[in-house]
């Protein structure tokens, strides 16, 4: 029975197939299907009482339908029963479209995401709804919220809004427990409405600069309006939190259609399907779902930095962490000037010994071995050159040196930028036709950069003096990457980079690519299907974190009981926050 189908960039498809009395499918995918009429999806509906369209569809994604304008059934007849059992309904970059049928919009849709859509007018929505989703220009819904002392919606995001204000009508959600405002850069103030949102429970705001000192505490403009909200988390600059948070939201995204795993010092507890990681990001908790463990159970969370468990020490310092980067503060265990504690993570929370560290989500697609081509230029980077946090950590002067050093070498392309929009096509063809690509240390030591090179069978060069990379008990990096030391005798000495690079023979270098190709299906989150549901594969990057956290029970273990035989008024070194 066919019960999951994807059907992406078919560029001459106009219509599909008599599928909408499929009784198996449940999940529809949709992808840049550029000559489809919108008619297309309804072929072979006859109108009558009995019709029912998609009668098992519980998931449809429409992604990309670039030239779709009005979204309609091929008959108006209102006998058709249409998805009567649609549960999650995402539509994505559909510039243009205008309308969508208002049969998919019934009670059973309880999810709702819709992206860069900024034509689209909706004048109601599902009476059921629960969790609300606009990202970038949601075209009506991003100006006004078509509900009237609604008591369903419960979650909502509005994140990469072009707009200066928020929808209005947030004052009709009588059930609204959390709202998460997210890289808003435009977004000017909180709007008075939200004050009579009495039911709210959290406010997250992360990303919009213009509301920081309007939401200090009691002394800012918009502080009354959000005051009576139990728990507040606000974060300026959103760089660290979700530059870094590509591998944290996708790995959350993948696994959460699929059974998830407590860690327990003792066991792997299966836990249900619905749960998902808790967030941490720099300055900020942004507490999610809580994955439901029993209290004397160890949580396991994924973070952006560590850096921001500081606020939650007490709370979360047993857990396994999953995290892209130390970024090597968990070593410094200073003082403040005063004596206690300095808000510094402390090596003992976040180590080597109980936690995972995981791969970044890549941003560029997979290159297999077969589709390699000759490649022209010798070494390639592509990032910013000047670092926001020199003055504090002192690596961005590394990165500094090494484009002073290497920007004028004819077999060197050195690129500013970042990979978004117009950039990400630029990187590419840069990696593509490198046979090295630059990894320096910037604000932290690795980044999803390094992860680009290898699904990019370009060559890492690795520049960083501490970096922790994911599944070293499995994989040897040092069998396709360079690694060089940070110091004037090396990698910061004029000539040298170039010339080691130029040492590698072919022989060498041909090795260094195959090695790279039979280990890219470790860092790949994707497995093929839809918001992720379907089979994990089992050579994947989900699979491989679970090994690395299963591999660290027993050592979590030996370091309890170790905590716990020690005589009375005996000190014996801490090896890790376990308990």
């Amino acid at each position: 029975m066919l019960r999951r189908l994807h059907i992406s960039e078919c560029r001459n498809l106009e219509v599909l197939p008599s599928w909408a009395k499929l009784e198996s499918l449940q999940s529809l995918y949709l992808h840049g299907l550029d000559s489809m009429s919108p008619m297309g999806l309804f072929n072979g509906l006859e109108a009558s009482s009995t019709t029912v369209a998609y009668p098992n569809l519980k998931e449809l994604i429409i992604r990309e339908m670039k030239h779709w304008e009005e979204w309609v059934m091929e008959t108006s007849s209102e006998d058709i029963n249409v998805m009567p059992l649609l549960r999650d309904l995402h539509i994505y970059d559909c510039p243009v479209l205008k309308s969508m049928p208002h049969q998919i919009l019934s009670q059973s849709v309880k999810i709702l995401f819709i992206r860069d859509c900024p034509e689209l007018i909706i004048s109601w929505l599902p009476p059921l709804l629960e969790e609300l989703t606009l990202d970038g220009d949601a075209g009506s819904l991003s100006r006004t919220l078509p509900f009237k002392n609604n008591t369903s919606l419960k979650f909502m995001y509005i994140q990469n809004s072009p707009h200066s204000i928020l929808p209005q009508g947030l004052s009709q959600l009588k059930a609204l427990q959390t709202l998460n405002i997210l890289e808003c850069n435009s977004l000017t103030c909180i709007p008075e409405e939200l004050q009579h949102v009495t039911s709210l429970q959290k406010l997250v705001i992360v990303g919009c600069p213009m509301l920081g000192s309007r939401c200090e505490k009691d002394v800012g403009e918009d502080w009354s309006i959000i005051s009576h909200i139990s728990n507040i988390y606000i974060h300026v600059a959103a760089g660290a939190l979700f530059s870094c948070d590509h591998c944290c939201l996708s790995l959350r995204r993948r696994i959460n259609p699929h059974p998830l795993y407590c860690v327990h010092y003792q066991s792997v507890q299966k836990l249900g399907g619905s749960t998902t990681f808790v967030n941490v990001g720099i300055a900020s908790i942004s507490l999610s779902r809580r994955i439901q463990c029993h209290p004397r159970d160890s949580l396991m969370h994924s973070l952006t930095d560590p850096v921001a468990m500081w606020h939650a020490r007490s709370e979360i310092a047993p857990a396994v962490f999953l995290v892209v980067d130390f970024g090597g503060w968990y070593r410094l265990d200073s003082k403040a000037s005063d004596g206690n504690s300095s808000d510094m993570v402390q090596h003992t929370q976040v180590s080597l010994l109980k936690d995972v560290i995981v791969p970044y989500t890549h941003l560029l697609p997979r290159l297999h071995l077969s589709e390699n081509q000759d490649r022209s230029t010798l070494l390639y980077f592509k990032g910013a050159k000047p670092r926001h946090w020199v003055s504090i950590f002192q690596r961005g002067l590394v990165r500094e040196k090494l484009w002073d050093l290497l920007a004028n070498e004819p077999s060197v392309v050195m690129e500013e930028g970042f990979p978004k929009a117009t950039g990400r096509e630029q990187l590419i063809k840069g990696m593509r036709s490198s046979e090295f690509c630059l990894h320096p240390v910037g604000d932290t030591p690795t980044s999803c950069r390094l992860f680009d090179a290898i699904l990019s069978l370009c060559i890492p060069v690795n520049v960083s003096a501490n970096i922790e990379l994911p599944f070293e008990g499995i994989v040897d990096y040092s069998d396709f990457s360079v690694f060089a030391a940070v110091s004037d005798d090396d990698a910061l000495q004029p000539n040298w980079l170039v010339e080691h690079l130029k040492s590698f023979s072919k022989a060498q270098k041909d090795m260094f690519l195959h090695n790279m190709a039979r280990v890219q299906p470790m860092f790949e989150y994707e497995n093929g299907y839809p918001g992720g549901i379907g089979p994990i594969p089992s050579d994947g990057a989900v699979n491989h974190i679970w090994r690395e956290v299963h591999q660290k029970l027993p050592v979590i273990k030996e370091a309890i009981i170790r905590d716990k035989r020690k005589p009375k008024d005996v000190t014996i070194p801490l090896r890790c926050h376990c308990t």
